[in-house]
């Protein structure tokens, strides 16, 4: 299972010669969702269900995490480094390829991969969400040539609001 796992986390750089081939070569749709991923639980298992039942032919997942050195969530963040963040994301069944990002946003992820479909939550299209303009980029960039962006809500939760509650229960 670690040999599969190591398989799904692939440098953006090599995209077009690992995962890119499996969407080209077996026409399959590539929908890409991007954040930090600190503490996954079931709002973000919530949000790639949704992300992918967007599409139809049995799209790949690709979820591309932000790297340590790009994170601004506050001290002691993120708690889970890169790796094993990318490493507890590739063993879920329901993600077919994980990438580290060296940046905030999901730009040079799009502009590589070009999903047909990009998917963040639906906080983000809060004006007051303090990643709302990057999110923006976001946006146009999918646009730029003719993917989708969606928003995905039903059951949010936030990892950083967890582990708030959490230090706040400790103190």
């Amino acid at each position: 299972m670690k040999y599969m796992r190591k398989q799904k986390i692939v440098p953006l750089s090599n995209w077009s010669a690992t995962l890119g081939l499996y969407g080209t070569a077996y026409r399959r749709p590539i929908v890409l969702c991007h954040g930090v991923f600190d503490i996954v639980h079931p709002g973000h298992l919530e949000h790639f269900r949704q992300a992918k039942t967007k599409m139809p032919y049995q799209p790949l997942l690709i979820v591309a995490i932000v790297a340590d050195a790009y994170v601004r969530k506050g001290p002691g963040r993120p708690v889970f480094d890169e790796q094993r963040r990318a490493d507890f994301l590739a063993e879920l069944e329901i993600v077919d390829g994980v990438i580290i990002l060296d940046s905030l946003g999901a730009v040079p992820a799009i502009e590589k991969i070009r999903p047909e479909i990009y998917a963040k939550g639906e906080e983000y299209a809060n004006p007051n969400h303090p990643w709302f303009w990057d999110y923006i980029e976001e946006v146009k960039a999918v646009k730029a040539y003719g993917g989708r962006a969606i928003l995905t809500g039903e059951f949010t939760s936030s990892s950083t609001k967890l582990i708030e509650a959490l230090h706040n229960d400790r103190a």
